[in-house]
């Protein structure tokens, strides 16, 4: 009966036990089904019967058609069935992961719909391997590579070089490490360009890169490539002691959950923890220790019983349950990510994969028509819906919620539909000799690195990235000597910068001799870690063209400057609370904390380029005004908590530390000298920003701090000994 399930005979274990063998479908990411590493044209919705031998034939007909333009395999590739589940866990996983995407509230955990593609993949790839090594006593590790590739490359690239299209005409995806991020989805080492960048995940929603989501694709490549290799030196060395095999798989695993749980505890679920293949590897490997598992004559005989089989078919109902409760409760920033959940995602996905397999309600469920249908389009639709779901936003549609959510399905499926027919299928029985298909891919790869090198790229919608237009941040010569100059500073801030130019100002005309020339680039209401929305004092700010452009037109700032020195002032937008993984979060949250300091120290990273001294002020206390909704007195605000501030100038400090050109001055520090105290009127007037004369007495207390760091010997000045 247990037999029946797997809708096919078993081939033999590899001990010489009769053991069942589940339909294997692809191991790429999301499998979509088609090109098991079987006959390229066995379809996924081939019916059993006279029908299904006939395909067959047909099948092995082309494939001695081919044999002539192939080099010789040891053997035959096993002849699997197809199992009709598998494509609806594949649709599940997919729709949990465009749901989470979307931004749902009950999908905040849907990202671990990833982690049940990775199970699913493990055990495919691993059963074709044990039913290969079975039949023929090894793997035919170049056939099975090359049909890794036929299933994979071509959609991929199709999907990349659309991205680039995409960013050039139509602006989608345009941000900070483009091209990068691009050239590094084509190499397929995009997860340790996120592991080791320290960008987070977080960058999903607040600074989306088009390729964001084809970090698992880069990490299935790595792992499709070394787990074969793998798997044939572990036969060899076990020999018929399979179970042997089989446990060093499980203890793979167990080491690569251990060492994501080190690693997040160490540096948070960020970063390496969440992109590292190492640390990923353990949810593949428990699909691949299920493969070994259903071979065990043990396993076999448990459930083979009926109280075994009930287990199977009733208990994945419940597995279901549990993982749409994982689904809606795990935050990417949960404390036990890493310490169980992604563990329990995986056993859980491994008894759904085995339940299917048999008759039952999962079966049954999973495998109706609309899933099946989904999940044969799953591959090409998760290639394709990040850059399809930044292309069609609420702006561009004029709908918000879940009416914009079906739109962005309905788009993903039908283009998704078409790669899949149009390009996925033709490329899998593409007739070519493998170097030739080698050639061809690589020619297709360096086309789309060429396209994303050459082809220009673009500023978001709306940003000019031309400076001193009037257009944006960016404004040369905001300050310029009358007398004899002897520094050119670039001012770069937020709102308390944007009161600095009258202070510079002031300050030549009382030194004639050791005037300066300042360009600044400010954006009053955003903050230095990148375009919100950020929400402040009760207002949400920080997401017009101008904090939007602040990032890109950088540059174009420093490169026009020259300057001597760098300065960075921080502003209100720096205090703001900010939304990350569905949750507004604020200075002081650990895990905001951590995204400040990333997103500062990448700022630093590009002063740094200037090749010029930069020097970091620190945020003054603020007192600033109830706005928006709400009412009452300074004093009732969060906001206004002085240890947000403190934190916001230990992250400053922590970022100019690791930067050998940073200096960091202590505006704050200065502030509370000032006469009157830290919110005298006659200098700080509203809590927030400073007075014309506040701005004189600050400028007064800055040039000699940029002096210092340039060697320059500053001439006395009243203003700043008033202080």
């Amino acid at each position: 009966m247990l037999d029946r399930g797997w809708q096919g005979a078993p081939p033999a274990a590899p001990d010489g036990h009769q053991g069942p063998a589940p339909g294997y479908r692809d191991p790429g990411f999301p499998d979509t089904g088609g090109d098991d590493g079987y006959p390229d044209d066995q379809d996924e919705d081939e019916p059993d019967g006279p029908t299904r031998h006939r395909s067959r034939a047909r099948a092995a007909r082309r494939d001695r058609r081919r044999s002539a333009a192939a080099p010789t395999e040891p053997g035959p590739r096993p002849d699997l069935p197809h199992v009709a589940g598998f494509d609806g866990l594949r649709a599940v996983a997919l729709l949990g992961v465009l749901a989470f995407h979307q931004g749902f509230e009950i999908a905040r955990g849907g990202f671990l719909g990833i982690s049940s593609f990775f199970t699913l993949s493990g055990f495919l790839l691993f059963t074709l391997a044990l039913a290969e090594w079975s039949q023929n006593g090894t793997l035919a590790l170049s056939r099975l590579w090359e049909h890794r590739a036929r299933r994979i490359v071509p959609a991929l690239l199709f999907t990349i070089g659309l991205v680039v299209v995409l960013q050039t005409a139509l602006r989608v995806g345009s941000g900070p490490g483009f091209r990068g991020d691009v050239l590094a989805a084509v190499g397929q080492v995009l997860n340790w360009r996120f592991a080791l960048g320290g960008d987070g995940f977080d960058s999903v929603l607040t600074n989306p890169s088009p390729v964001q989501h084809l970090w698992s694709l880069s990490m299935l490549a790595q792992l499709t490539l070394v787990l074969p290799l793998a798997f044939v030196g572990l036969m060899r060395l076990t020999g018929k002691r399979w179970r042997t095999a089989g446990a060093v798989v499980a203890l793979g695993a167990l080491g690569s959950f251990a060492l994501a749980w080190l690693t997040a505890g160490r540096s948070g679920n960020d970063g390496m923890a969440y992109y590292g293949t190492h640390t990923r590897a353990g949810e593949l490997l428990v699909g691949a220790v299920l493969a070994y598992a259903v071979l065990s004559p043990g396993v076999r005989k448990a459930i083979a019983t009926p109280a075994g089989i009930k287990a199977v078919r009733y208990g994945a109902p419940l597995a279901l349950v549990a993982l749409a409760w994982l689904w809606s409760t795990t935050s990417l920033y949960s404390a036990n990510l890493f310490g169980g959940v992604t563990a329990v995602n995986a056993v859980l996905t491994a008894w759904v994969v085995f339940a299917v397999t048999i008759p039952g309600p999962a079966a049954t469920v999973l495998g109706s028509q609309p899933l099946r249908t989904v999940g044969k389009l799953s591959y090409a639709a998760y290639l394709l819906h990040w850059p399809l779901f930044l292309l069609i936003d609420a702006d561009r549609l004029g709908v918000d919620g879940p009416l914009l959510f079906g739109a962005r399905v309905a788009a993903t499926l039908a283009a998704a539909a078409v790669v899949t027919y149009g390009v996925e299928r033709p490329a899998r029985r593409l007739r070519l000799p493998r170097p030739r298909l080698a050639l061809a891919l690589g020619v297709c790869a360096a086309l789309v690195a060429a396209a994303a090198l050459v082809l220009p790229e673009q500023p978001p919608e709306g940003v000019s990235l031309a400076v001193d237009d009037g257009n944006g941040a960016g404004d040369l010569d905001a300050v310029v000597p009358t007398g004899s100059g002897v520094a050119t500073i670039a001012l770069v801030g937020g709102s308390l910068a944007s009161d600095l130019p009258a202070g510079f100002t002031a300050w030549n005309a009382e030194h004639s001799d050791q005037q300066v020339t300042v360009h600044t680039h400010i954006a009053a209401g955003c903050p230095l870690s990148g375009p919100g929305p950020v929400r402040v004092a009760g207002e949400v700010v920080g997401d017009d063209l101008e904090c939007v452009g602040f990032g890109p037109r950088l540059p174009g700032l420093l490169e026009a400057a020259e300057a001597d020195a760098v300065l960075v002032v921080p502003g209100v937008g720096d205090l703001a609370e900010r939304e990350i993984d569905q949750r507004w979060r604020h200075l002081g949250d650990p895990v905001y904390d951590d995204w400040v300091a990333d997103q500062l120290g990448d700022l630093a990273d590009e002063l740094s380029d200037a090749g010029v001294p930069v020097l970091w002020a620190t945020s003054p206390h603020v007192r600033l005004a109830p706005g928006g909704d709400v009412e009452g007195y300074w004093s009732d605000l969060a906001d206004n908590d002085p240890s947000r501030v403190d934190r916001l100038n230990d992250i400053i400090r922590r970022v100019a530390s690791r930067h050998h050109d940073a200096t960091v001055v202590d505006l704050q520090s200065w502030a509370q000298r000032l006469p009157g105290g830290e919110f005298g009127p006659a200098n700080r007037a509203d809590g927030r920003g400073l007075t014309e004369a506040g701005a004189v007495r600050a400028a007064a207390w800055l040039t000699p701090q940029v002096f210092e760091r340039l060697g320059i010997e500053a001439e006395p000045d009243e203003a700043a000994a008033e202080d």
